[in-house]
This record gives C-alpha cells, sequence and structure tokens, in this order.
C-alpha cells in the first residue's frame, strides 16, 4: 500500500479530495446504484397505488369522509366507488343521492365525479370538500323516488362545476343534453339551518319523518309535471346544429325544497310537431317559492304570433293559463289532437284564439271523459273550406268545465247566408236553439247518412230564395242524430226535387228515426194546401200523410214525394188546380207498405187520354187508392159530352208494365161528340148509353182484351159511323116504300175487343118499318172493316117476308174512315151457307141487345 501511494503521489499533484467524507470512487459507484434501485421501487409503488387507487379505489373510511361532508350540506349521498385518476384528481363513482337517511328514496344517479379534497382542513377535521366537477356524465333522475321501477330523467353529457363553501352549494356551470335539448343551470343553495322556535310558539313541531315526507311529495310533483314536458319534448323535431335552449338560475335552501326560486329561458327556432312548424319560441319562467310562473311565452310561425302566460302554484290542482294566438292555431291543435275531422277544414287565414283557462293535472279517474280543462274564450275565422265547401266565417264564445261546453253566438257565414246557434252540454247531454238562415243543402256533405244527404240535395235556393229555419231540442251525445228537436220552418221561393213552391210552412219534431211536421202549407202560383200532420221514418224512407187537403196540381205535389205517384198522375190534366186531398202512407223505397187514398174534385174540365183520344170531363170527382206498387181501385165520375161518366179501374205495377182492369158506364153520351172524337166527322146523332169492362197493358189498344154493351137512342142510327153509306143502299132497293129514309131512332149491340179488333154478332137499329141487323169486326190497328147487314120488315110483314128479306143482306169492306157497302148478292155472297143471320158462324154474342131492357 505505501508503495502504492508513494508511487501515485510521484505522479501527480496533490490537493484535496472534493467528495463528501471524502468517499472514494468504489463508494460513490455503490451509492449510486442503491439509490436507483430505489427510486425504481419508489416510481414502481407509486405506480401501483396509483392503478390501485383508480381501479380499486379507497376504502370505506374514505367513502365515510366524503359522505359525511356531503351530509354537512344536508345532501345522503352514496358512493360506489372513490378512485384516483392521475390527471383528474380524487373521482366519486356511481354516486347516488337519497332523499332520506335510510336510503330507500332514490333522488338522483351520478355517473361520476372528481373531487376537490384540501387535504390540510381535512387533517383538521373541518370542510375538506372544495369543488366537485361533473364532466360527460350521465344523471338519472327517477320520476317517483319511492319507486325503483320507476320512469326515469335522463341528462347525458352532464357537465358541471358546484363550489362547495361552508353554508352552502354554488352550481357556477352546469351543462347537459335533456333528450335532445341544452339545458344550463347556474346558482346557489344553501346547506339547511337548525330550526329556532319562536318564545312562546307552543304549535307542534314537525318529525324529520314528517319532513322528508313533505318534501319527497314536492320533489314528486315537480318530477311528474317535468317528465311530461319531457314526454312532449320527445314528440318534437328540430335541427341537430341549433338544438333549443333552456337557461336556468337558481337559489334556495337545500333543507327547503318548496323554497326553491329561479327563473328559466327557453328559446327555440325551427321546432317542428307533426304538421305544425314553430319558427321561433321564446319563453320565461319564473320559480319563486311554491309558485311557478310563465311570464312571457311567444311562438312565431308563417303566419302569425301565439302569445300565452301562466301561474302554477305547487301542490295546486291546476294551472292559470291565458292565451291569444293568430298562428295556425289549427295544426298546432292537430299536432296535439289526433282527430281525422280536423283535416277536412283548411283555413285560408290564420284563425284567432282568446282564452282564460284552467289546466288540470289531476282530472277524475272516474270520469275519463272529461277534458283536463277549465276555460272561457273565443274563436273567430275568416273564410274557410271543409268537405269541399267554403264559409266566409266562422265565430264562438266557449266555455269549458272539465266535461261541461258552453258554446254562445256562434255564427257561420256563407255566400247564401248564416247559421247562428247556443249550446250547452254535460253530464245529461246537450241542448241547444239554433236558427238557420243559410241554403240548407251547403250541409249535404257533411250529413252521416245517405237518405240526409238525398234530402238536403233535393233542396234548391237560389238568389231569390229566403230560408228560415229555428229550432231547439236536446240529446244524449254530440252525435245528431240522437237529438230530439223542435223546429219552425218558413221557406220561399225555391224548388224542391225539381218542383218549384212559393211558400213551405211547417213545425216539425225531429228525433232519431222519425220526423213529424205539423201545420204544414205549401203555396203554389196555382193555389195552395195545407196538411194537418206528415210522419216521415228515416230508416224506412216511409211517410204516413194526415188531412193534406188544398188546390194544386196533383203531379206536381206528388213529384216531392214519390216520382213513379208523380208520373202516374201527369195522365190527368187538369184545366184548373182541382180541390184535392190526401191521407195515407207513401213508401217510395219498398213500394210495399204504400196505402194513399187520393180524392180529386174539379169544377174545369179533366183531361184524360182513352184508348189514344184525349177525353174531356167535366165536374170530375176521382178518389184513387195507391196500393204497394199499384193503383188498386180508381174510381172517376164526371160529365163527358153532355152525359154521365162513371169509370172504375185498377193498375198492377206502376213503376213498370202497368197492367190494369177497367169498367167504363156511360149515359146519355152525345155519340156525334164522341164519334168525333175518334175521327168520324159524320154528322151523327143519339145519345150513347152503356158498359165495355176491359183489361189491358200501357196505353196500346192492341194490348186491350174486354166486352160491352152499347146502345143508342134518339138519334140517326143510318148517320152512325161506317153504317152511313149503306143508308143508300137500302133507300134504293126499298124507295117504294121509303124505307131508306126512315129515321132508325135506337141501335144496340154486344161487343168485344181483343188484339185492336172490335165486334158484334148482335148489332140491331130499329126504324118505324124496319129492323137492321148486323155483325162484323172492325180493325182499329189496320183500318179495316168486315161487316154484314140484313134488312127485315117489322111487324106481320115481316114475317112473310122472311124468306125474302135474305136478299136484303149487305156486306161492307175498306177501312174505317171509308166504308164500302155492297148487296151480298151482287158480291157473290152465298146466303144459305152463313144461317139466319148476318155473320154466319162468328164469335157468339156476349148478351143479346134486344132482350135487355132500353133505357
Amino acid at each position: 500500500m505505501g508503495v502504492w501511494e508513494t508511487s501515485t503521489d510521484s505522479l501527480t499533484h496533490h490537493r484535496p479530495d472534493p467528495r463528501p467524507g471524502g468517499m472514494r470512487p468504489g463508494h460513490m459507484r455503490i451509492l449510486k446504484k442503491l439509490t436507483l434501485i430505489f427510486t425504481l421501487v419508489l416510481i414502481a409503488g407509486a405506480g401501483w397505488a396509483a392503478v390501485y387507487a383508480y381501479d380499486k379505489g379507497f376504502t370505506k373510511k374514505w367513502r365515510r369522509l366524503v359522505n359525511t361532508e356531503f351530509e354537512k350540506r344536508g345532501i345522503e349521498a352514496s358512493i360506489g366507488k372513490l378512485t384516483l385518476d392521475p390527471f383528474q384528481g380524487l373521482v366519486a363513482r356511481d354516486v347516488m343521492f337519497y332523499q332520506d337517511k335510510n336510503r330507500r328514496k332514490l333522488l338522483a344517479a351520478v355517473s361520476r365525479i372528481i373531487l376537490d379534497v384540501d387535504f390540510i382542513r381535512l387533517l383538521e377535521k373541518d370542510f375538506f370538500l372544495n369543488t366537485i366537477d361533473i364532466r360527460k356524465a350521465n344523471v338519472s333522475l327517477p320520476i317517483d323516488p319511492e319507486d325503483p321501477r320507476s320512469d326515469r330523467l335522463v341528462i347525458r353529457n352532464f357537465d358541471a362545476r358546484i363550489l362547495m363553501p361552508d353554508d352552502r352549494v354554488e352550481i357556477s356551470q352546469a351543462t347537459g343534453n335533456l333528450h335532445g335539448v341544452r339545458v344550463a343551470v347556474h346558482g346557489y343553495l344553501y346547506k339547511p339551518r337548525p330550526v329556532v322556535r319562536e318564545p312562546g310558539d307552543t304549535s307542534p313541531e314537525e318529525s324529520p319523518e314528517q319532513k322528508a315526507a313533505n318534501q319527497l311529495e314536492i320533489v314528486k310533483e315537480r318530477r311528474h309535471l317535468l317528465h311530461r314536458a319531457v314526454v312532449e319534448l320527445d314528440k318534437l323535431e328540430f335541427p341537430e346544429e341549433t338544438p333549443p335552449t333552456i337557461d336556468i338560475e337558481l337559489a334556495g335552501d337545500l333543507d327547503d325544497p318548496a323554497n326553491l326560486r329561479g327563473t328559466a329561458r327557453i328559446t327555440a327556432t325551427d321546432l317542428k310537431r307533426g304538421n305544425f312548424l314553430c319558427r321561433e319560441l321564446d319563453a320565461r319562467i319564473e320559480l319563486a317559492r311554491t309558485r311557478l310562473a310563465v311570464k312571457e311565452f311567444t311562438m312565431k310561425d308563417e303566419k302569425g304570433v301565439l302569445r300565452a302566460q301562466c301561474e302554477y302554484q305547487w301542490g295546486s290542482d291546476t294551472i292559470p293559463l291565458k292565451l291569444e294566438s293568430d298562428l295556425d292555431i289549427h295544426a298546432l291543435f292537430g299536432s296535439f289532437v289526433n282527430n281525422q275531422s280536423l283535416g277536412e277544414i283548411v283555413f285560408y287565414d290564420a284563425p284567432k284564439l282568446k282564452m282564460e283557462a284552467d289546466v288540470l293535472l289531476r282530472p277524475a279517474p272516474d270520469r275519463p271523459g272529461r277534458l283536463p280543462i277549465r276555460a272561457v274564450g273565443s274563436f273567430e275565422s275568416d273564410t274557410f273550406a271543409s268537405h269541399g265547401v267554403i264559409f266566409d266565417g266562422f265565430k264562438v264564445d266557449f266555455g269549458i268545465r272539465e266535461d261541461r261546453y258552453y258554446f254562445r253566438n256562434i255564427r257561420l257565414s256563407h255566400s247564401t247566408g248564416s247559421f247562428a246557434a247556443n249550446a250547452i252540454y254535460g253530464p245529461g247531454g246537450i241542448e241547444y236553439e239554433a236558427d238557420l238562415r243559410m241554403d240548407p243543402s251547403v250541409f249535404a256533405t257533411f250529413a252521416k247518412t245517405e237518405g240526409t244527404r238525398k234530402f238536403l240535395g233535393k233542396v234548391d235556393l237560389d238568389e231569390e230564395s229566403s230560408l228560415y229555419f229555428r229550432a231547439k231540442g236536446s240529446g244524449p251525445s254530440f252525435d245528431m242524430s240522437t237529438w230530439h228537436s223542435f223546429a219552425e220552418i218558413d221557406v220561399r221561393d225555391f224548388e224542391f226535387n225539381g218542383v218549384p213552391i212559393k211558400r213551405f210552412e211547417t213545425d216539425a219534431e225531429i228525433n232519431r228515426r222519425d220526423r213529424r211536421y205539423t201545420k204544414i202549407k205549401i203555396t203554389r202560383d196555382e193555389g195552395s194546401a195545407t196538411v194537418d200532420r206528415l210522419d216521415y221514418n228515416m230508416e224506412s224512407k216511409i211517410s204516413r200523410i194526415h188531412g193534406a187537403r188544398g188546390r194544386l196540381h196533383p203531379p206536381e205535389i206528388a213529384r216531392c214525394f214519390s216520382a213513379g205517384i208523380a208520373d202516374h198522375l201527369t195522365r190527368y190534366r187538369f184545366t184548373s188546380p182541382p180541390a184535392i186531398s190526401l191521407a195515407g202512407t207513401i213508401d217510395p223505397k219498398g213500394k210495399k207498405a204504400t196505402d194513399l187514398v187520393v180524392k180529386v174534385s174539379a169544377d174545369n174540365p179533366v183531361g184524360y187520354d182513352f184508348l189514344g183520344k184525349p177525353l174531356s170531363i167535366e165536374n170530375s170527382e176521382a178518389n184513387l187508392h195507391f196500393k204497394g206498387d199499384s193503383l188498386s181501385t180508381a174510381h172517376i165520375q164526371g160529365n163527358l159530352f153532355g152525359g154521365k161518366l162513371n169509370t172504375d179501374f185498377s193498375i198492377d205495377n206502376l213503376s213498370s208494365r202497368n197492367n190494369y182492369v177497367a169498367k167504363v158506364d156511360v149515359k146519355s153520351v152525345a155519340f156525334h161528340d164522341l164519334a168525333a172524337l175518334y175521327g168520324y166527322h159524320e154528322e151523327t146523332e143519339g145519345e150513347l148509353t152503356g158498359y165495355f169492362n176491359f183489361t189491358g197493358e200501357g196505353n196500346e189498344r192492341a194490348n186491350i182484351d174486354g166486352k160491352g154493351v152499347g146502345i143508342i137512342v134518339n138519334g140517326d142510327v143510318f148517320a152512325i159511323p161506317v153504317l152511313g153509306p149503306l143508308s143508300k143502299l137500302i133507300s134504293g132497293v126499298v124507295s117504294k116504300s121509303g124505307a131508306g129514309h126512315s129515321i132508325a131512332r135506337e141501335a144496340s149491340a154486344n161487343i168485344t175487343m181483343k188484339d185492336g179488333i172490335i165486334a158484334t154478332d148482335d148489332f140491331e137499329a130499329l126504324a118505324p118499318g124496319f129492323r137492321l141487323l148486323g155483325s162484323g169486326t172492325i180493325d182499329c190497328e189496320n183500318d179495316s172493316i168486315d161487316f154484314d147487314a140484313r134488312l127485315n120488315a117489322r111487324g106481320a110483314p115481316g114475317l112473310i117476308l122472311l124468306p125474302v128479306s135474305k136478299l136484303f143482306e149487305y156486306t161492307c169492306a175498306g177501312s174505317i174512315s171509308n166504308p164500302v157497302w155492297k148487296p151480298k148478292v151482287l158480291a157473290g155472297a152465298n146466303p144459305a151457307a152463313r144461317g139466319d143471320t148476318p155473320g154466319g158462324n162468328r164469335t157468339p154474342p156476349v148478351q143479346n141487345a134486344a132482350s135487355r131492357k132500353r133505357p
């Protein structure tokens, strides 16, 4: 060693050792290694502690310390995990806030909270929690803190910085997303203070349990209200880049939520709900202890503005509301109420609404049909359209009290007039009164039944028309078909079912199925008529007429009720309105129930077509009985060509084939006039008496099948059509006796008619000296004649000359208007083959006219 040192010293200059304690280099190297190892161990331990603190969290003792810190501020909390974040510091995860110490009523759940701890104050056992930072957390608020399965309000991406001085909690900034709406909150809440009772205060002190229960009810009530708002919020659409915002400022006492104070400002643009688009929304809300007031609420759309104010007292069952609007309230209301009828209304201009209301928060559960509102107000609209009908305007003052509705001063304007009404609806049903002065056909498209639509469609009013309809009634519901109503009706200068009417007056009673009209009076240009009562059934469409009488043209009045009956009555042509009466039932739909008696009497002539020619009947009377779809009986009597006419007939199936059965009796009818009617213009004389029973179909003579008897007296038989030319032949044969010019004063015959052919086998005409016997046919369709006649002397000469009389037989051919008579001998006839009577084997006579007593 000494050598080493000597050698060393001899090589270098001596100087002091700068290392501590004069540590040698080997020792220094060892120290560095130990320091490095310790540092690594320390870092590893710190890292492990940090990882453990972040992953596993602190012990329950630390969590209890934090919980205690919350309790000092009146907050009951439970921390699921308390961890240390290397960047954020102390973090409380899965924090639950409760209403009471039993932790059975959850108020809120927060996913993560950053705690700013003052460790110096912690060591001094003082308040050590300075601030709480919440970043990108989710906050869950149960609607009912007592029900773990209750719906929850969830605020996402919640950021907040909460300062916690000794006596309060300050929210410097809190923002989050509530169902797409940006919410910002700031303010402060004081920690609970001990209750100081005034000297002499003997009132019972509220127990902690009762106090907690009251506070819980307030929380539940507010959250229920908020939940209803959020449910409606979910139905809104808005741009993601410009969501609605709610800025809230709070102040109050943590121990007394009932005295919480605050303001909120809500702003939004381009909000859409259903078909309604709100361009701007601005609202200012104030919370003053137990009162929530919407001081300003403004909503704008393309057409106008809605302004509203409301105020709510916590614990109250109602929210008072004032509202005034000229925006598209129809679209706004339709976005909340799913009513198909709203879509059938189009407003050309925004309607105006004014209303003061109390919104009911707790409608009675036993009356689910009641509206949750009490209100009074008015609604007014200019031009609008519904069901294709354009109205000029509508106005109503209304009142609503849950299940009672009042509508006053209702006025509906249309180009044809107006409608006014008042109505009250309640649990017992509806009562109303109405005044209609417009064309009722306007409402045809609104009618629910096809029958009502058709009835209203038959009413045709023009500019000269006027209508007065005043009604009142009641019913169990808003369904008009259930109402029982009484009405006064006065309509002038209009048409019903195409029939012009000057005036119609009646009193009406209307219920669900039946209509009863009394004191009916119908006035037309030709006259008027009254009806004691008319009953109409809406289901069967059957009308029952009682005591109808007057002077009107029957076909026109009948057309108001039945086109079939009207068409039949057109066969009777009245030169002036007859006296008419009706009674019975009309069934235009099924026909089977029709049972109507019509009585008509006319002083002036009435025209009626018979066998294709118009008869003119004077002083006529007719009794018609319509049964089912037929005219069961019709009896008509009157004066015809100076004589008497009686007819009875019936018609089957008025609506189609018109098969009929008829009987015609005439007495002392001027044969000349009757013959002239059917085209025979000779100077025919005499009077016709007889009858004719026949059946037929329609108006064709070819369809007539009948038989009858005709007797002519007091006339010149040879002046009868067809027989006129025979007079000259007879005169040439028996000129010496003058038989040809002897006037035959009476004649008779049994006749038949079938397929348009008139036939007789026993025509007989009597003159003072002879008688003329005849038989044959007249074809009305082909205008042809086939007739034979024989002349016999009367009395004893007739018997003596009987064999010779066959020489005086004649035959007729040609047309009805131009008959050609020839003697049979000259015509090459074989009289022996014909038998003793003219006509041979022709159709047997209906009755021997000669044996019948003549009038």
